[in-house]
Order: C-alpha cells, then sequence, then structure tokens
C-alpha cells in the first residue's frame, strides 16, 4: 500500500503537479441547487466517481494539487452519499478547486482525543491554531482528522429531548465568551498575517496576467515606490528599462519605440514598443509553468538585498529555454514586482 501511495505521489510530481495546502476546511460553491458535485478517485473528471457532494456542504481538505490546467483537492466530506455503500462512511476523493470556497476555521477532530468540541481557528504551514476548553493551542496539522470516519463537525443537537455530556460540552464551549475573547484577541495581535499571499502565489498570480495580456492587472503588480526593471535580454547586465507605475501606463498607451539591444546572432539594433514587448514576454508566459527559484543577483540585478526571484520556464527536461525571469520585494507586507527579463538561448 504505501508502495503504491509513493508511485502516485512520484507520478503527479512527474506531471507537474504543485502540492499545497489551501486551507482546512471549504464549503462546495457554484453547484446549483438541484445538482451535486462528483467526488473522484483521482484528479481527473474521467476517474472514477466514488462519491457525491451536495451544494453548500462543507468538508476538509487534506491537500490540493495544482498543474497549468486545473487544481484539485483531495476532500473528507462531513456527510457524503458513498458510491460503494450508501449512506454511512463518507467517501474521499478529489474535486476540482473551482467549485470549493476556502476557510480556515471550524470544528475539528484532533487524532487520540475524546473532545469532539476543538475549534480549527487557522493553519500555518504544519501547525495549525485550535481553540479547546482550556484556550489556544499549537497542535501538529497532521495530528487533525482526515481519515474516512474523522470529520469536521458542527454545534450539537439534541436527540430525545436530551443532550448527552459530550453534546452538553459543546454547546456550552461554543457560547463561551472569554474562550472566544482569547480567538479575538490572537487576530488582533496578529494582523491576519494568514492572508498575506506567498512570493510564489503572487508569481504564479502575475505570470497568468501576463499570458492573458492582461495588463490593466499585471500593472498593480509593479513596485509602487521602486517601479520595475525591464530587460529583453535572459538577464539585467545589458540594456534595461527601468520605469515607474505611471510611466508604464504611459508608454504602454503609446506607439513609442523603445530600444532594447541587438540580436545576437546578426546583432541587428531591436527596437519594439512597450506593447509589443509585453506580447513577446506573454507569448513566452503562456509555454511557461516550471517555476524554479533563484537569486536576481545571479541575473545582474542590482541592490537585490530583499528580494526573491523566479525562473519560470517549460514544464520539460529540456525547457524550450524561452520563459519568464521575475524579481519580487516586499513593500508594506505584500510582494511586487521589480524586475522582469525575456528568459532565452538567443534573439
Amino acid at each position: 500500500m504505501k508502495k503504491m501511495v509513493f508511485l502516485i505521489g512520484l507520478t503527479l510530481t512527474l506531471f507537474g503537479w504543485d502540492k499545497f495546502y489551501p486551507s482546512f476546511h471549504a464549503k462546495v460553491v457554484n453547484v446549483a441547487k438541484d445538482d451535486v458535485l462528483n467526488i473522484r478517485s483521482r484528479p481527473n473528471y474521467k476517474s472514477k466517481k466514488v462519491g457525491f457532494l451536495a451544494p453548500n456542504e462543507d468538508v476538509q481538505i487534506e491537500y490540493c494539487l495544482d498543474s497549468p490546467k486545473s487544481t484539485w483537492c483531495k476532500v473528507y466530506p462531513a456527510v457524503s452519499i458513498n458510491l460503494g455503500g450508501g449512506f454511512g462512511e463518507p467517501a474521499s476523493g478529489f474535486v476540482n478547486a473551482r467549485f470549493l470556497k476556502f476557510k480556515n476555521s471550524g470544528y475539528v477532530n484532533i487524532k487520540n482525543r475524546k473532545s469532539d468540541c476543538d475549534y480549527l481557528v487557522e493553519c500555518k504551514g504544519s501547525k495549525c491554531l485550535i481553540l479547546t476548553y482550556k484556550g489556544l493551542e499549537w497542535v501538529k496539522r497532521s495530528l487533525i482528522g482526515t481519515e474516512k470516519g474523522q470529520k469536521a463537525t458542527s454545534l450539537p443537537e439534541e436527540e430525545g429531548g436530551e443532550m448527552s455530556d459530550d453534546a452538553t460540552f459543546c454547546f456550552n464551549h461554543a457560547r463561551d465568551k472569554e474562550l472566544w475573547a482569547k480567538v479575538d484577541e490572537y487576530y488582533k495581535k496578529s494582523k491576519h498575517q494568514s492572508s498575506v499571499k506567498s512570493s510564489k502565489t503572487v508569481a504564479k498570480e502575475i505570470i497568468n496576467a501576463l499570458k492573458g495580456c492582461n495588463i490593466a492587472k499585471f500593472k498593480n503588480y509593479i513596485h509602487p515606490q521602486k517601479g520595475i526593471l525591464l530587460s529583453y535580454y535572459p538577464d539585467f547586465y545589458r540594456v534595461k528599462k527601468h520605469l515607474s507605475r505611471a510611466e508604464f501606463n504611459k508608454l504602454y498607451s503609446s506607439s513609442k519605440r523603445l530600444y532594447w539591444g541587438v540580436s545576437e546572432g546578426r546583432g541587428d539594433k531591436i527596437y519594439l514598443s512597450l506593447k509589443s514587448y509585453c506580447n513577446t514576454i506573454s507569448k513566452a508566459a503562456k509555454i511557461s509553468h516550471k517555476f524554479t527559484k533563484a537569486t536576481a543577483s545571479s541575473k545582474g540585478f542590482a541592490n537585490a538585498k530583499g528580494t526573491v526571484a523566479y525562473d519560470i520556464t517549460q514544464n520539460k527536461a529540456n525547457p524550450g529555454w524561452k520563459g519568464v525571469f521575475l524579481v519580487l520585494q516586499k513593500y508594506k507586507n505584500k510582494w511586487y514586482l521589480v524586475g522582469l527579463a525575456y528568459s532565452r538561448w538567443s534573439i
């Protein structure tokens, strides 16, 4: 069984899947009231159906897989129809992420604990903050129940006019103002840092904006103070253009041709408008899916302190040598683009 799990993981890696953890909970969305969302055995709409979910149903997320074409998440429903055995043990499997609205809070089961009233406040990497009857506690993400039979829980309901001891405890836990005040205090101190996007997430958003030539969206990623350094070469050693946001907007709207350097083969001078430059970068972005973390200084980017760089190429052993090189830097707790180069063998 372990060998099979390893082989599945290896296959997903080879085919360009990027494993990540967006949240621990999600709600089913974008499904009509009279329809259901199928749960699949693999991250593919052609794979076997193992169950289905109702609109607005809550699920737990074990992990998600991101590829250039789609994103799928492995989910564990609180309640679902298991195609193999009818009602009962919830079916786990994969659903497309466009049908999920992620959230990082809710009641959970923690392995080796009797209480069903542990409330997940949020997760950061491999650790999650839990509100127990004693207060706030950090636990390993892997200890939070995601196996079949372990599910997210809601507030207890009365059965036969009386509540069980566990249900009474849950009922009181949900209404303990002192406990929940600790959660409010935590959020105020943390300033919701969990919502800050990673540099890789921002880099992917920038590439997606470039793929669709969505300049209106792309320009918002340009550093508001430092502007952006543009190069038609695969580095920043040679000819480059430094533009502020305002200058970028003005030049992109004009037909003015700029000097970008000379071709390495024939030595011809290269003159392109900013729009033509962006169109060239867009074509490279459309075929570039492999994100490799790099250093800005290795490409001749000056003042590289505090920057993060990504070399985005074709997802093949031989990259094809057309891609995009991005340099990002943080400003007011957000990542912005400060450098953009056209990565390829020659021009």
